[in-house]
């Protein structure tokens, strides 16, 4: 997750799989264009085999991309934890005072990303 915003009163999170969502798309489309061109050339079985590997994408995309956004803001003693997703939204929040431990490490892969354990 990256760091949004750090004072002494709120640490704001969120994490954007940005990637993992663009490369799953770009592997849908990779997969309906050669089904399609399959289709077109009188290969349907061909097709169909891969319209199985789009729907295996886009069963990936819907859940495993998810956007996540937790605030924990000291002021009003909450912690919010929001997710989006092709399903919906959701939002819980939980009282700040439940929460025992909470630790931010920097992921070795990127300068950016932290993430809470």
């Amino acid at each position: 997750m990256k760091v949004i915003e750090r004072t002494p009163n709120r640490l704001f999170l969120r994490s954007r799989p940005l990637a993992r969502g663009l490369g799953l798309i770009a592997g849908m489309l990779i997969f309906a264009g050669i089904a399609l061109n399959k289709l077109f050339d009188g290969q349907p079985a061909e097709a169909g085999k891969l319209a199985i590997l789009f729907t295996a994408f886009a069963l990936l995309f819907a859940f495993f991309v998810r956007m996540e956004v937790v605030i924990f803001d000291r002021s009003v003693g909450t912690v919010t934890v929001r997710g989006r997703s092709v399903f919906g939204e959701k939002t819980q929040v939980l009282p700040l005072a439940e929460v025992h431990h909470a630790k931010t490490e920097q992921d070795s892969s990127s300068t950016d990303l932290t993430k809470i354990l």
